[in-house]
């Protein structure tokens, strides 16, 4: 379960941007929104988790640049113990800043995994690796693991290692770590158990997935069904085939390239799936005498499609393992009434195991009855072009009874674009010139 993510210095976030799904203690409002995690050796209190938070902001404000921070982290530590001695990372820096163009990007993140408190963080450039910390909480103090330390004097690391590090130190001596990976990720493929559980974890935030109708797949079929009749699309039932492959066509071939791809067993599964997916879904629909007729995945409407793809993704995670589930504008094409139905029916999963972290424009979902205050995060730019990152419990005086759609389009807590009438002006007046030329 993530506890919170820190990125600095990355796209519009030049400095530190922090989200915590850590519930605040003295809100009691809306019970199935959270969740107590217990440590695993620790006699203190539960850690209450949040298991959604949701972005709110002006076009171009961030909201989308913060879930581009944790899918860059994530794929980092998933394929830097794969990737060659000077291929190059992507960790786009805040150009508005010239002290910042040239700095390395940094992010954070703490997670509960099995009662135990993992956190672990690292700056890197295009180049190389600045600076890695991995730290553990197994007993109610946090443990020192390693750390990484960038000289640019002598344009190498320096490493420390704790009592739970001698394995990663050992790596270390062996001369595995390359300038451009990250230890951790060595030591996940080392079988380093500490590593290998937060690697895991973190490769599973924001991961995608493609439906192609393959045996595995058909085990959804039931659960998708479900979720189309309660949104009243229509749909009696699901069919997927899947197609049979021509062996003539080269694809072994190509599969075979694709094993040697960077990532996990998992992410060349979906890109083979993206790649080869010859794999027939349609959608069953009673006609008006009663009859039912499959019509093809091609005909459906993009709301449907929609719908249909975020509860692959939301079932997907759950059943293997959970992980974060991020969506990026998730109200987009769905009906206001079927956008609540899908946050409430996250917050009626019994555990945390699956959590989301999402962004829309959309006011309405904006309500004490669907969302906490700590759940609503405000992503604005200050007048340098920075984004910044606040909670809405970090308001004051908001009362249970208050309004929060009506008020956040009032301007009560930033996040608004700011419109130029004059702008609109001369828009105006510059379109009716031209047309005017252009008739003549």
């Amino acid at each position: 379960m993530l506890i919170s993510f820190s990125a600095e210095n990355f796209l519009s976030f030049r400095d530190k941007a922090e989200l915590s799904m850590v519930a605040v203690e003295s809100d009691h409002s809306l019970p199935n929104n959270r969740v107590e995690a217990t440590f695993a050796k620790e006699k203190s209190q539960p850690l209450p988790l949040l298991k959604s938070a949701v972005f709110y902001g002006p076009n171009a404000g961030g909201k989308s640049n913060f879930l581009a921070a944790l899918n860059a982290f994530s794929a980092f530590v998933v394929n830097s113990a794969n990737m060659h001695e000077n291929q190059p990372a992507s960790f786009p820096s805040f150009m508005l800043d010239p002290k910042k163009r040239t700095s390395p990007s940094e992010f954070e993140i703490r997670v509960l995994l099995n009662g135990v408190r993992f956190r672990y963080g690292f700056s890197a450039d295009s180049k190389h690796v600045h600076d890695e910390w991995f730290f553990i909480s197994e007993t109610g103090r946090e443990r020192f693991v390693f750390e990484r330390t960038w000289n640019q004097d002598e344009m190498k690391h320096t490493f420390e290692f704790g009592p739970l590090g001698k394995r990663f130190e050992k790596i270390h001596r062996d001369g595995a770590i390359r300038s451009n990976a990250l230890l951790l990720s060595i030591a996940s493929q080392s079988n380093i158990e500490s590593a290998k559980n937060i690697v895991e974890y973190i490769s599973r935030v924001g991961r995608k997935y493609t439906f192609d109708g393959s045996i595995e797949d058909t085990r959804y079929i039931p659960i998708l069904t479900s979720a189309l009749r309660f949104a009243d699309i229509g749909i009696n039932s699901i069919i997927a085939t899947q197609q049979k492959q021509d062996s003539g066509s080269g694809t072994g071939f190509l599969e075979s390239i694709i094993q040697i791809l960077p990532g996990t067993p998992e992410q060349r599964k979906h890109f083979s799936n993206w790649l080869f997916g010859r794999n027939k879904l349609e959608f069953v629909y009673s006609d008006t005498e009663g009859n039912e007729v499959a019509l093809p995945a091609s005909v459906q409407s993009e709301g449907t499609y929609r719908f249909f793809t975020l509860m692959m993704q939301l079932s997907y995670i759950y059943v293997n393992g959970g992980g974060l589930l991020t969506i990026d504008e998730f109200d987009r094409s769905l009906h206001p009434v079927l956008c609540e139905a899908f946050i409430n029916f996250i917050h009626q999963l019994p555990d945390a195991r699956l959590q989301l972290i999402c962004t829309t424009h959309n006011p309405l979902p904006l309500n004490q009855d669907i969302f906490r205050r700590d759940q609503v995060w405000i992503v604005e730019k200050d007048p340098s072009g920075a984004s910044t990152l606040t909670a809405l419990s970090d308001f004051k005086g908001l009362r249970r009874e208050h309004r929060l759609g009506k008020q956040y389009l009032e301007g009560r807590f930033g996040g608004l674009p700011i419109l130029d009438s004059s702008a609109l002006e001369k828009m105006l007046q510059q379109l009716a010139e031209l047309s005017s030329k252009e008739n003549h």
